[in-house]
């Protein structure tokens, strides 16, 4: 059932209605070639029958005007009119057309046709003249003078008449034969920044009009438009489009229309894993067809492509996928050929035998080799014993096959060093030799008899110097696994890996020992020789030196990335084991003072593991950590803040200083010297233009703050837990530069969610820095409105993403503990006192002084707040008074934000009456709410195109368990909640629904309110004359004596009750009414405090001051 529209209009429309309707310029007297074009058209606005023949009496005016008449029935017509008249004519009856929206059907007629007419006519002029080279026609010239007509108006406000040009460019760009050079770089220039507008449909037709000139003029591009960024790179604009865009329809055009080259083969194929099935569909049922033979494919995209498509959720991407390959890729393969080699050419619907060799080259390559693991990892999983036992070998067997297959590895890998040939031997047998570990580390090693075999094997094997890296680290684990798991296995375990890096040394130097000593003296010797400055040098020639850094740079690094490898499988306390202090003093510590910088990184990550075990050392060698990501290259930054992340992570109460004695029971602990430095490390971590040392950081971080506990302060992560952290992560998130660090976003768009719906003192950070962000972004949002970057490179997110995102993050609601039914204090939990928080320093900054746009995004941030009578009573009556403060104030200027203060007001009178009672201001709320009809497209239409939030049930509040938050998706794109933030335009004009701001439970009151209230005679809505143009100008009377517009005079309208209180009583009754309803609305309303009320002007002026004085300081970081 329709809702009341309120009568009082905007003071917009109000003036439109009262003033005369706007003259259609002159355009000249009428002609009777006018009235020939102009019926022409008009005809094809009807029905799509017929334009055939009308093409061809458009022709016949056009030969007339534009060339000599061949008979004297003719000669009348043609000596009043040239062919610049008629070109104006056609161009003046397709001005019509801009107006007409998507939804016409005309105007999609008479685009269709002018292209028709156009391709016709240069058909039959290119056929007259007999010529190769297409030359400069009467027809082509029409087509010039129109783009050019149409150019300037590409970037104009309103989006339906930048449709409608995007739309007509870029079917006269599909359908000449050729285009001045000039004009090509303008529309070049044109379409390209259409291919940013804001509506998707735009998008789609600009990426139409491009996919032609995608290849036309790329070798031209770097001499003509070496100094214009705009102009540049059509080709990889596309692409970029088809990767980012977040319409669908964008998409799938783009897919169809872009050129098939080696170039762009890559990324179309890449579709196969598109979020839209429709696009998926089209990639299996129209692109791939059409590539020829398969086998110009790479294996690995055949194998992707088969894979994806018959696993596809979607059932019609399924059988395009199954028709694809048994229609096109095995007839590619079974088609009989000739005595060439060339296929031979089958009739439609005809199909070869099967052939047995076509299948094998068609399944050329199946990865079979990893079946065994495979199913090792299912009888595992599924507790097969017994099928575990009849085909997995026992371990003595498997030791035997793992340590021919290592030797066959070394064998291959020394070759390769000597001889120059291929990897692909030796690739293949590392992989088998990985899988056969991974099986190893799943055995049951109680019979000791296989367990002492493979010990040996493991400890022979981590001795070969050839070994590559990941099969090392494979070779360490099952070591320790063999080794046992208590203590003293453990330092055995660390001892035998001393000894396998000593012999590694030896080998890769070749050092022969010269007398026999204890093993501690021997592993000392060998590693004495790490140190440059105890290193003897001897007097060689310089290849000979050079060859001998180099392999003492390979040793260094073997060695260490093996004791790596030992210390991420050890737990002991680092003093307790003098294995470990050996190693640490004789290779570690010469390696972090190394000169060489692959050697330092290892040397820093070792150090870091070896501090994860003993608490004292990582005191001593945190401010190291620290200076060497001050003065550390890139990739010793990024280790360093690792290292420094889990050392806080492992050793809570690393910055934590003790309370000194004699300071009484409330004493707080000092705060550490490097809590300063730590902080600072961060903040210029996330600040960093360096994509990998943002994310780095970032992890760590976030690492940090979801395992702080609550109502603590005595841990690393709680004192990092701040505001002004948590602020330089979400601006990151919404950062454009961050477009290009997915990895970032990545992270991010998992760790903001979680963290503030886990806890409440964490959602109240977030409100507490909410508006702050906001500022931040629209200061962002201005600066690249006034400087447009075109490349589509860091694009700003809208401002209603943006709030719906800080809105849904400070939702009551989503807590983790509201949403579990196991909770005692749900109901206590769900409360909006967040929200309130929000509300009152909303208020105050409209209150205060703010730009028009900034109040505009505030009130609609105000609207989407969640208010609930179990939130305090004094929060709701301070909010209540700021508000009413705004009202009188009279802040709202539009019909958005005056609705947003009344969907407010209602709910604060429903919160302050409490759940079990009613306000009577909800049906004058309901009267006084007029739709909004005012078109939110502003600008010229340029900005980024707004990605897709999530439903608000999958950015629910999470629990912290494990599980739970390995299973959230972790999609990277930038989302909001389910609750859109605006409708269309379209929508709101034309249903132009009654706004209800009730909770869900009082849904049933407000729909019997509504029946009660509604009028049975329903108020026509004001029309504006522009917005719908169903047919164009039929004659030239049409310009003379137009009928003024049949719109409802506005005035004639039933006022209802908040038009009659705001514009004045049409009579004494109904004063009368308007006052006692405003008396109830006032009633039901909170009373303002005293002090409030007997405030004078210039006091409250002074109040304002001083309140917008404390926001900014507290926003002053």
């Amino acid at each position: 059932m329709p809702g009341r529209v309120a009568a009082r209009a905007p003071r917009g429309s109000r003036a439109k209605a009262t003033e005369p309707a706007q003259e259609v310029p002159d355009e000249g007297p009428s002609s009777s070639l006018r009235e020939a074009v102009v019926s022409v058209f008009t005809d094809v606005q009807r029905q799509n029958t017929g334009h055939r023949k009308l093409v061809v009496t458009l022709r016949k005016i056009q030969e007339a005007c534009c060339y000599e008449p061949q008979s004297n029935k003719k000669r009348a017509f043609a000596d009043d009119f040239d062919e610049s008249e008629f070109n104006s004519e056609v161009a003046r009856c397709l001005l019509r057309v801009l107006p007409v929206k998507k939804t016409e059907p005309v105007g999609d007629r008479i685009i269709r046709f002018l292209a028709m007419f156009l391709k016709h006519a240069i058909d039959l002029e290119q056929d007259e003249d007999g010529m190769d080279i297409i030359p400069e026609t009467p027809s082509s010239r029409l087509g010039f003078q129109i783009i050019s007509m149409l150019l300037p108006l590409l970037p104009a406000k309103d989006k339906v008449v930048r449709f409608r040009t995007t739309q007509i460019v870029a079917r006269l760009v599909n359908t000449l034969e050729s285009i001045d050079d000039e004009l090509f770089q303008h529309i070049r220039l044109g379409m390209l920044k259409r291919l940013r507008d804001k509506e998707s449909n735009v998008r789609v037709q600009a990426v139409f009009g491009l996919g032609r000139l995608a290849n036309e003029g790329e070798a031209e591009q770097d001499e003509d438009d070496s100094d214009d960024e705009t102009a540049g790179g059509v080709l990889e604009r596309l692409v970029d489009v088809l990767q980012n865009d977040p319409s669908a329809e964008v998409r799938r055009t783009l897919l169809v229309n872009l050129p098939l080259t080696p170039t762009t083969l890559p990324f179309l194929l890449e579709r196969a894993r598109d979020m839209d099935p429709g696009l998926r569909r089209a990639l299996y049922g129209r692109i791939l067809p059409g590539l020829g033979d398969f086998r110009h494919l790479s294996l690995t995209h055949r194998e992707k492509l088969l894979r994806w498509g018959l696993r596809d959720r979607d059932e019609n991407v399924r059988k395009a996928t199954a028709k694809l390959f048994r229609e096109r890729w095995i007839e590619d393969c079974a088609r009989p050929r000739d005595e060439n080699g060339v296929p031979v050419e089958m009739q439609p619907g005809q199909f070869s035998e099967p052939s047995s060799e076509g299948l094998l080259e068609l399944l050329e390559r199946i990865d079979v080799i990893n079946a065994v693991r495979t199913f090792n990892d299912f009888c595992h999983r599924d507790g097969a014993s017994d099928l575990l036992q009849d085909k997995i070998p026992e371990v003595t067997r498997l030791a035997f096959l793992l340590q021919s297959s290592t030797n066959t590895l070394v064998e291959l890998v020394q070759k390769l060093a000597v001889e120059e040939g291929s990897e692909e031997d030796s690739v293949a047998q590392e992989f088998i030799v990985e899988q056969l570990l991974h099986i190893a580390l799943t055995l049951d090693y109680s019979d000791e008899v296989g367990r002492r075999t493979m010990f040996s094997l493991m400890r022979e094997a981590l001795a070969l110097a050839d070994l590559p890296e990941e099969t090392t680290r494979l070779v360490v684990e099952v070591l320790r696994m063999t080794c046992g798991q208590n203590p003293s296995a453990e330092r055995d375990f660390c001892g035998v890996v001393l000894e396998a890096i000593a012999e590694v040394h030896d080998t890769i130097m070749g050092d022969e020992p010269e007398k026999e000593d204890d093993p501690d003296d021997s592993f000392h010797s060998a590693r004495s020789d790490l140190s440059s400055e105890s290193t003897p040098k001897k007097q060689m020639d310089q290849e000979v030196d050079e060859e001998k850094l180099i392999r003492e740079i390979m040793v260094n690094m073997k060695c260490l990335h093996i004791a790596q490898c030992m210390l991420q499988n050890v737990n002991c306390q680092l003093e307790d084991n003098a294995h470990l202090v050996t190693m640490l003093n004789n290779l570690v510590v010469p390696a972090v003072k190394s000169v060489e910088a692959p050697i330092r990184e290892r040397g820093f990550l070792c150090l870091g593991l070896c501090c994860l075990l003993d608490k004292n050392l990582a005191e001593q060698n945190l401010p190291l950590f620290l200076h060497c990501y001050q003065k550390g290259h890139l990739e010793l930054q990024n280790i360093a803040i690792q290292v420094i992340g889990d050392i806080l992570a492992s050793h809570p109460s690393m910055l934590l200083t003790p309370v000194s004695p004699g300071e009484g029971e409330e004493a707080v602990p000092d705060e550490h010297p490097l809590h300063k430095p730590v902080h600072k490390m961060f903040s210029k971590a996330l600040k960093s233009p360096e994509p990998s040392l943002q994310t780095t950081a970032c992890t760590a971080l976030c690492k940090l703050m979801l395992s702080a506990p609550s109502n603590s302060s005595t841990t690393a992560a709680t004192i990092l837990n701040t505001e002004e952290l948590l602020k330089l992560l979400v601006i990151a998130y919404f950062d454009p530069d961050s477009t290009a660090n997915p990895a970032l976003r990545q992270a991010l768009s998992y760790f903001i969610p979680v963290y503030c719906h886990s806890r409440r003192d964490n959602m109240q950070r977030m409100g507490r820095i909410a508006l702050s962000i906001l500022n931040w972004c629209v200061g962002i949002k201005e600066e690249m409105d006034v400087e447009v970057d075109v490349d589509g490179a860091g694009e700003m997110v809208g401002m209603a993403v943006v709030i719906s995102h800080l809105v849904d993050w400070t939702d009551g609601r989503k807590l983790a503990a509201a949403t579990n039914s196991l909770s005692e204090d749900a109901a206590k939990d769900a409360d909006g006192d967040v929200h309130l928080d929000v509300a009152t320093e909303i208020l105050e900054k409209v209150l205060g002084v703010c730009s028009k746009d900034e109040r505009k995004l505030y009130i609609s941030m105000l609207g989407k707040l969640y208010i609930t009578s179990n939130s305090g009573k004094e929060k709701l009556e301070e909010v209540s008074r700021l508000l009413q403060e705004a009202i009188d104030d009279r802040v709202a200027s539009d019909a958005p934000t005056r609705n947003a203060f009344t969907k407010v007001e209602a709910s604060l009178a429903k919160a302050l009456l409490g759940p079990g009672e009613r306000s009577p201001q909800k049906r004058t709320a309901r009267q006084s709410v007029a739709p909004s009809t005012i078109d939110e497209d502003d600008g010229d239409g340029v900005g980024p195109p707004v990605s897709t939030p999530p439903s608000g049930e999958d950015a629910a509040s999470v629990n912290l368990d494990e599980s739970e938050m390995a299973a959230l998706n972790l999609d990277s794109t930038l989302t909001t909640p389910t609750t859109s933030p605006r409708k269309s335009a379209r929508a709101r004009k034309i249903t132009a629904p009654t706004v209800s701001y009730a909770e869900p439970e009082d849904s049933t009151i407000l729909e019997e309110d509504e029946k009660e209230n509604q009028d049975p005679t329903p108020v026509p809505s004001p029309r504006k004359t522009s917005g719908r143009a169903r047919k164009l100008p039929t004659a030239a009377a049409s310009v003379k004596t137009q009928p003024e517009p049949k719109d409802v005079d506005i005035t004639d309208a039933p006022a209802t009750e908040e038009a009659r209180v705001k514009t004045g009583p049409a009579s004494d009754e109904d004063s009368e009414i308007t006052v006692m309803e405003e008396e109830q609305v006032r009633k039901a309303a909170p009373a303002p405090r005293a002090t409030r009320g007997a405030r004078a002007p210039a006091q409250r002026k002074s109040v304002r001051a001083s309140r917008r004085g404390t926001l900014a300081d507290e926003d002053d970081f």
